[in-house]
C-alpha cells in the first residue's frame, strides 16, 4: 500500500517541508522554506 504524508516543521531559520511515500523510509521531497515577513 503506498502511503503518503507531509511532514511541516517550524524552524528558526523557517519552515521545513518533507514528504514522504512508500512507507516515509525517505522524503520523496525535501524543502526549506523561510516564512514570508
Amino acid at each position: 500500500m503506498t502511503c503518503c504524508f507531509f511532514l511541516v516543521e517550524n524552524t528558526p531559520g523557517g519552515v521545513l517541508e518533507a514528504r514522504f511515500e512508500d512507507g516515509g523510509l525517505a522524503p520523496l521531497t525535501l524543502r526549506a522554506t523561510r516564512p514570508a515577513e
